[in-house]
């Protein structure tokens, strides 16, 4: 069987390798398989003749498992997930949870319409869906709607801004601060400022939130006292709406224009 890695299974029983042989009275009717995931599973029947058979399998490729009806107008951006489930947000600001499986499991539709580039944040078990009018979290199980509270003005989330997970805690941005919420989305009563201001969705890396001011500056702030630790001038021009990419050491940050 190809390739030489699939599961081969010879008249029920696991063979050793993808190239084995094996004996049979003459006559014997014989089922032959092999699988493989990312392939399609073959299967042939043969009868055992006097001079024996010889069959060979070509599994086809078929990376793609299933092809899911989520929502009925687009999915905007991309899926998010817990490993547990996967979360997706579409045109009309509706977030809905799908199985692995690729049965939807709850949705809750939220006042973020006309949705352009929102998508969920997975934190703790709860989703944080923001856009243009409302933030919401959500219960990740159940869609349980944990809190919520209107936006607007600085600190809509219109150009796809989003909350981001910090341990236990959730980092919101606006315009000019950034303020910390609990799990839940409820506010601590505590805030952030940003020197500068930002229309960027903040990063934690190595213990630090990295952000991105209008003027392009890359701001480092210590989130538990929410000073500035140091700055980095570049000739990033309005980072709108971008997030920092992080290997967990480094951050990466690109501005609009590239």
């Amino acid at each position: 069987v190809s390739p030489s890695d699939a599961n081969l299974v010879i008249d029920g029983r696991r063979a050793p390798s993808a190239r084995t042989e094996r004996e049979f009275q003459i006559g014997t009717t014989v089922t032959v398989a092999a699988s493989r995931p990312g392939y399609a599973s073959a299967e042939r029947t043969i009868t055992i003749s006097a001079e024996g058979s010889a069959v060979e399998l070509r599994l086809e490729a078929r990376p793609l498992e299933a092809s899911v009806e989520v929502a009925p107008g687009p999915l905007v951006r991309g899926l998010a997930s817990d490993g547990i489930r996967g979360y997706a947000a579409d045109r009309a600001g509706t977030v809905y949870a799908i199985d692995p499986s690729g049965r939807v499991l709850w949705s809750v539709a939220t006042a973020n319409g006309g949705n352009e580039n929102s998508a969920p944040a997975v934190t703790a078990g709860n989703i944080a869906f923001s856009g243009a009018a409302e933030r919401v979290v959500l219960n990740a199980t159940d869609g349980r709607v944990l809190s919520r509270e209107s936006l607007a003005g600085s600190g809509s989330h219109l150009f796809g801004r989003r909350a981001v997970p910090w341990g236990n805690r959730l980092l919101f941005p606006s315009d000019e601060e950034i303020a910390i919420l609990d799990v839940q989305g409820n506010p601590t009563g505590r805030t952030i400022p940003i020197p500068g201001g930002s229309k960027m969705t903040p990063a934690v890396v190595a213990g630090v939130i990295a952000i991105a001011d209008q003027q392009g500056q890359v701001l480092l702030i210590d989130p538990e006292s929410g000073t500035l630790r140091s700055s980095v001038p570049t000739g990033m021009s309005q980072p709108v709406a971008l997030a920092p990419a992080t290997d967990g050491t480094r951050v990466f940050i690109v501005g609009r224009r590239g």
